[in-house]
């Protein structure tokens, strides 16, 4: 499988029909602090400075149970939530701040640990940024890279999963897409 792990990036990045896509909230059902707070937001070192000001704490944990999404707008309002959280949080941000044109939510497999982190990566026009709740790196000039400086202190293995992160184009819409179903709430 690693031998054939760079094509596979290289197949998701110039055939984004290849790698699962994720639908996130429209604008619209942001909160009011949230949008102000998105507002104001000037870079992509003051988001990680908020994640950093976050608590991880599983699902369990927090909500009862094994596995709960948070939209962007529960997470800014709790503060607190797990790495799939975290890393759908700067997903979304860096897509409705326009500092990415492409956002990818990557899972990676930790190696002796059994089991799996998830982390940000955005393309921008001078290459690919990393982010997670704790470590923020780039550009790089490859998926790969980036992968591997936030995946670093992780004790990263391997790539188990890439979904691209998109905005809705149009509400309406986004219902009626066959296999359409939004993070939160599906079971």
């Amino acid at each position: 499988m690693r031998k054939f792990l760079p094509l596979l990036i290289v197949l998701f990045v110039l055939f984004p029909s290849c790698a699962a896509t994720l639908s996130l909230p429209e604008p619209n059902q942001e909160s009011n602090t949230f949008s102000w707070w998105l507002h104001n937001l000037k870079s992509p070192e003051q988001l990680q400075a908020f994640l950093k000001q976050c608590t991880y704490i599983s699902d369990l944990e927090q909500f009862g149970r094994t596995e709960y999404f948070q939209t962007p707008d529960e997470l800014f309002r709790n503060r607190k939530g797990d790495c799939e959280d975290f890393a759908y949080f700067s997903a979304y941000v860096f897509l409705r701040k326009r500092w990415a044109f492409r956002s990818f939510v990557v899972f990676i497999a930790r190696r002796f640990y059994w089991d799996i982190h998830a982390i940000a990566v955005a393309q921008t026009k001078q290459g690919y940024l990393g982010i997670d709740y704790s470590t923020f790196a780039g550009p790089f000039p490859s998926l790969e890279e980036a992968v591997r400086s936030v995946a670093q202190p992780y004790d990263f293995s391997y790539i188990e999963r890439i979904l691209e992160v998109k905005l809705p184009e149009r509400p309406r819409d986004s219902s009626k897409q066959k296999d359409f179903c939004p993070l939160w709430g599906c079971e």
